[in-house]
């Protein structure tokens, strides 16, 4: 479980620090961007939330929702690519643990999160992305 003390403030620097740059900058935040990593980064593990309550936490989902504001930042692409390296690394973890463990225990996914949103920004930044 991700507690609210983690999770808000990823949001909270997002907006506001991102409020700042827009402020000094005078380029304008670009709110529709961050909305959609938001929705591309959170929304896929909100679903499957709905679909099946016990698979994901909301911890997790409103980390992955703050994330996605600071990848939606960078732009849209980014999240998109978060979201499969979130999902390749969780994936990852989960082989590498299950081999010789009981397979029936919660594994955390904030880290695979953390990992994968570092991931879709570094592929932004060595321009991967357009």
């Amino acid at each position: 479980m991700i507690r609210d003390v983690y999770t808000i403030p990823v949001a909270v620097v997002a907006i506001v620090g991102f409020g700042l740059d827009a402020l000094a900058t005078g380029k304008g935040l670009p709110v529709i961007d961050m909305a959609a990593g938001a929705a591309i980064f959170a929304g896929p593990w909100l679903t499957a939330r709905l679909i099946s309550p016990e698979g994901i936490g909301f911890g997790d989902i409103k980390l992955s929702a703050g994330l996605g504001l600071h990848l939606g930042w960078l732009g849209p692409q980014a999240a998109v690519v978060a979201l499969l390296a979130s999902s390749l690394v969780g994936a990852a973890a989960a082989l590498v643990t299950s081999i010789g463990h009981d397979r029936s225990r919660n594994l955390p996914f904030g880290p695979a999160l953390v990992v994968g949103s570092a991931l879709g920004g570094l592929a932004h930044f060595l321009g991967r992305l357009t």
